[in-house]
C-alpha cells in the first residue's frame, strides 16, 4: 500500500550484466579493461542566451589484452544524446564518443547527471562519468 491505496503494478527497468567470474575464466588473461576520460565532464557556467547546444566528447580506452565491447551507453537525463557507439574496441585502442546537451531542456541553476557505460570488462562492467554544470 502507498498512501493508503493498494499498488497493483510496479514498472522498473533493468539491464542484465554477464557473470564476471565466468567471463574471467573464459578469457583468462586476455580480458578487456575499460577506462573512461575525462572524469568528470565539467561544462562550467552556461549562458542560455548564447548557447543552445553543447557538444563534447569522452574517450573509452581498452587497456586490456582482449577486445572490449561497449554494450550500452545511456543517461537517465533526456537532455543528452550520444553519437555512434562502436561494436568493439581493440586492445590498446581508444574511441571518442560524441555527446550533445540540449541547453533549453536544462533547469536553471546547478545540475549534475551521470553517463552510464556498460561493457564486457569483467572487473568493471558498469562505469559512470558525471556531467556537471550551471545554467544561468
Amino acid at each position: 500500500m502507498v498512501d493508503g491505496e493498494e499498488v497493483k503494478s510496479l514498472l522498473f527497468r533493468t539491464f542484465v550484466l554477464p557473470d564476471q567470474g565466468m567471463l574471467m575464466r573464459r578469457q583468462g588473461d586476455k580480458h578487456p579493461i575499460c577506462l573512461l576520460a575525462p572524469d568528470p565532464v565539467d561544462l562550467g557556467v552556461i549562458d542560455p542566451a548564447t548557447t543552445r547546444c553543447i557538444k563534447r566528447e569522452f574517450t573509452i580506452t581498452n587497456q586490456g589484452k582482449g577486445e572490449l565491447h561497449p554494450l550500452k551507453i545511456y543517461s537517465q537525463s533526456e537532455v543528452i544524446t550520444f553519437g555512434k557507439i562502436p561494436a568493439k574496441i581493440k586492445p590498446g585502442k581508444s574511441v571518442r564518443i560524441k555527446i550533445e546537451i540540449d541547453v533549453d531542456r536544462l533547469a536553471a541553476g546547478p545540475w549534475r547527471f551521470p553517463i552510464n557505460v556498460i561493457t564486457d570488462d569483467p572487473l568493471h562492467p558498469h562505469l559512470t562519468i558525471p556531467v556537471a554544470g550551471y545554467k544561468k
